[in-house]
């Protein structure tokens, strides 16, 4: 092992999901959440715990640390949003709280932990770290343009960047007032959600209404047209933390904050009243990104790249709409492309101050790769299988859940096989026993089906880029846009609305993952798997082995796929 090697740290912290990015002088570079040790979900403090476990796994000797860099400039952030005259006397306090307890203290824990000095640490642009991390999962882009929208940071909610292969330069800022993701948070927290963590759960809800107040939205809340639109702030608060983000004329208008126990009835007037408002906040969202792409491209090479990063575009539905409108033109989403994944726009920054290079990625599998289970002989055992293809495969089709914990963990926040649920899914029972059993989660969320490239007659009538993104975020399609499955199947995975956010694989990619050889086998055999996250809902999913045992043992499962072989739990 050299322990001449150099190294940089990329953190994220104090919004959303804080991470970190440990990356090598050659261009090299693995990241892993927070959330993942500290097993808090959406956890946003400093990233220690995540930071030492790459530095130790790695055999990274803290003085092969030459710099660290935090994803923002805190100051700014700190003094660019939450000034206005006549907010409330504990608005005020918690901006003076932040100043010990948020990352305003970067400088001060990066040198306690990582024994820096000060001329070591080191501070990225907001945006440009968003951007950057899109960068980092584009290969031979030439000429291009990058999008960020999000909550906001630094004073603004998004940034529109051009750039080639080496350089970049930002030509557009956003205001706060025409912050989505903000927009969304107060929305998500309306519907009876949590606001910085459950937008994904809305989004699936919006399958359930109609867009019924469409043009009141487009004439009162969301004002004007492309990249001149603001946000009524007579609906939204946008100033005050110490209040909901959304308003009494917002409620006047679309109804009281909901209670998340209706949607367990979700065919009750209740919820539908709420999913037309949610139907409706969605199409307009997706109407205003749409117009500032136009607005973006008119005059660009049909052919031009488009980057979209920013929290707002872990949104399927809004990427999936962008992508049909813009069929020429090559889209790239990063897998995780919040704040999380703003730790490797963060190293990828302070690579290129130190002229080091920084390798681009085209797969999601970026994290470390998860510890054998032969190693924790006290949690499980492994059982000798005379044939563990034939024991996985009886099980899908029995309609039992399977548990595949095996391969290099995903940065972003989809399991994509390394750390997954799946169930067979031509019974109705198997999908139903995976997501409202096993899960314990809401029944209105649907389950993503994983489907081979290779097995599929006709595989998706959209274009590559839909393609391409389906591989960590999954693309929106329709079931009849799709040969291969039966129509049991298909019948049984499809949303409300007709669509399936899908994921598409490889037998090359999935070996690159180091995923389970038996669930290799059976994607390759053409079955049609749902896939989920491997945790029980509202857990983190799990990474080290005592979270894996921990969740098994709370979802009722026995055994899972490790190693290339089959464990039962103790």
């Amino acid at each position: 092992m050299r322990t001449d090697k150099k190294y940089v740290l990329g953190i994220s912290y104090g919004h959303h999901e804080s991470a970190v990015c440990l990356t090598t002088e050659d261009g090299q570079w693995i990241s892993l959440r927070e959330e993942c040790l500290s097993r808090v979900k959406g956890d946003y403090r400093f990233p220690v715990k995540s930071a030492l476990y790459l530095i130790r796994s790695q055999g990274v000797g803290l003085s092969q640390i030459m710099g660290v860099c935090l994803h923002e400039k805190p100051l700014r952030t700190w003094l660019g949003h939450g000034f206005t005259q006549r907010l409330s006397p504990d608005h005020y306090r918690l901006k003076a709280q932040h100043l010990r307890s948020g990352n305003l203290s970067f400088e001060t824990q990066a040198k306690s932990i990582f024994k820096v000095e000060t001329k070591q640490v080191h501070y990225a642009n907001h945006y440009v770290s968003h951007y950057l991390n899109a960068k980092a999962f584009s290969k031979s882009i030439g000429r291009h343009f990058c999008l960020v929208l999000d909550g906001y940071g630094e004073g603004a909610s998004g940034a529109l960047f051009s750039g080639d292969e080496i350089s970049w330069r930002e030509l557009w800022r956003f205001k706060v007032n025409q912050s989505f993701g903000l927009l969304y948070a107060a929305l998500t927290d309306w519907a009876g959600y949590n606001g910085n963590a459950d937008e994904h759960k809305v989004m699936a809800l919006a399958a359930y209404g109609k867009p019924i107040h469409r043009d009141f939205i487009r004439k009162h809340v969301i004002c004007g047209s492309g990249a001149a639109f603001e946000v009524n702030k007579h609906y939204f608060n946008y100033d005050d933390v110490t209040l909901a983000g959304y308003t009494t004329a917002f409620c006047e208008v679309f109804g009281e904050q909901n209670d998340r126990s209706i949607y367990s009835d979700i065919s009750s007037s209740m919820s539908k009243i709420a999913a037309d408002v949610i139907a409706s906040f969605q199409a307009v969202i997706e109407e205003c990104v749409s117009e500032i792409i136009e607005e973006i491209l008119i005059d660009a090479r049909p052919d031009t790249t488009l980057l979209l990063s920013g929290g707002l575009f872990l949104n399927v539905k809004l990427v999936s709409r962008i992508t049909r409108a813009n069929p020429k033109n090559r889209i790239i989403v990063p897998p995780s492309p919040g704040d999380a994944g703003s730790a490797i726009g963060a190293a990828h920054f302070l690579s290129a101050k130190f002229g080091w290079p920084f390798q681009p990625r085209a797969d999601a599998f970026c994290g470390p790769k998860l510890e054998p289970l032969s190693d924790y002989p006290h949690l499980f055992e492994c059982v000798q299988l005379q044939d563990s293809t034939a024991y996985m495969y009886d099980q899908l089709s029995s309609g039992n859940a399977v548990a595949v914990y095996q391969g290099f963990a995903e940065c972003g926040p989809r399991s994509l096989g390394v750390r997954s649920l799946f169930a067979g899914l031509e019974t109705a029972e198997s999908v139903r026993n995976l997501n409202e059993l096993t899960k314990k989660r809401e029944r209105f969320r649907p389950i993503a089906p994983m489907l081979s490239e290779e097995t599929l007659a006709a595989p998706v009538a959209v274009n590559g880029s839909d393609m391409m993104l389906s591989r960590w975020m999954g693309t929106l399609v329709h079931c009849d846009q799709i040969v291969g499955p039966s129509s049991s199947a298909l019948g049984n995975i499809r949303h409300i609305d007709g669509s399936m956010r899908m994921q598409i694989t490889s037998g090359r990619e999935m070996k690159t993952a180091g995923t389970h050889i038996s669930l290799r086998s059976i994607v390759d055999s053409g079955m049609t798997l749902g896939n989920t996250s491997l945790n029980i809902a509202g857990d983190p999913t799990v990474f080290t082995p005592l979270d894996l045992y921990t969740n098994l043992r709370r979802m009722g499962l026995g055994g899972v796929f490790a190693d290339d072989v089959y464990y039962t739990v103790k």
